[in-house]
């Protein structure tokens, strides 16, 4: 990779928002294609998944081309699967959300064998998160699977964290991370029900709940999603309920704008005091 490539790609990490600099990096990549290498094909790539991105609605021969593009170059980050990281949407002509996974399947599983699954050790897996994180425009992470909770502690103490702007969890001890000071840009929660057992799906959801309400590095987040929480009446104790309106109510959260739940498995009372409370943070900001 030359300097001007590389001054490319930064710029791209630096504002992945920017439609425009990623186009000019596609023109730059044209003329400067060769032989002997991808460039052409990178180019393209760039173009065709910029146009679907701009599309209300999808043109299927766009469509058919960008999965054939992205196949060719998604090789190119499959290398990062053994250290716990899968490459899971693409946009604009790069990798936009990754999954991380605290566990991975042995290669020499076998039925008589050791568990089919074995941990990642911590450094690996940090140190693949920020790799990922240095070399494409990442945005949105998943955080699911099994975790021992000093991966998630150093997990949540790397700086890469501030380059995110959307995070997924579902891992039974998912309230260590959200207790990190590295969420400072996080707009977006998706918290799904997670735990060892139909107790623990209730306790460690309704742990990471209050993680979050006491966090005041998550001081950008605007929305909270909780609309998965629909399988165990558990997960709609009395708690989960005051988890939610610590949230709802919680000054550490000054741009909460959503708080989206399933409502059917949510009292009148209940929907009526987790708005009243959002709808006092916001008159409170004027």
């Amino acid at each position: 990779m030359n300097r001007e490539e590389e001054a490319f790609l930064i710029a791209i990490r630096e504002d992945p928002d920017d439609t425009g600099k990623r186009l000019i990096f596609a023109d730059w990549l044209e003329e400067n294609a060769r032989s002997d290498n991808d460039y052409a094909a990178r180019a393209e790539f760039i173009r065709v998944q910029c146009e679907l991105a701009r599309m209300d609605r999808k043109d299927p021969h766009l469509a058919d081309k960008s999965y054939t593009l992205q196949k060719q170059f998604a090789a190119e980050y499959k290398e990062f699967e053994k250290d716990g990281i899968k490459i899971l949407r693409w946009e604009r002509g790069f990798p936009m959300e990754i999954q991380i996974n605290g566990s991975r399947t042995r290669p020499e599983y076998k039925l008589t064998g050791p568990p089919e699954h074995e941990s990642i050790p911590t450094e690996k897996l940090v140190s693949a998160f920020e790799r990922i994180c240095n070399i494409a425009p990442i945005k949105c992470v998943k955080i699911s699977g099994d975790f021992c909770d000093n991966q998630l502690t150093a997990l949540g103490q790397s700086d890469t964290w501030l380059k995110i702007k959307s995070m997924t969890t579902y891992s039974h001890n998912q309230a260590i991370l959200f207790q990190s000071d590295k969420l400072k840009n996080v707009e977006h929660i998706n918290l799904l029900l997670s735990g060892y057992s139909v107790d623990d799906i209730g306790v460690d959801t309704e742990a990471g709940l209050q993680a979050i309400a006491r966090n005041p590095h998550l001081r950008n987040l605007k929305t909270l999603d909780c609309s998965e929480h629909d399988t165990l009446d558990r997960a709609f104790s009395r708690t989960y309920r005051t988890a939610i309106e610590s949230i709802a109510t919680s000054p550490n959260l000054p741009k909460l704008q959503n708080i989206i739940l399933n409502q059917a498995h949510c009292s009148a009372a209940f929907l009526g005091r987790v708005k009243a409370a959002l709808a006092g943070r916001h008159r409170g900001q004027q």
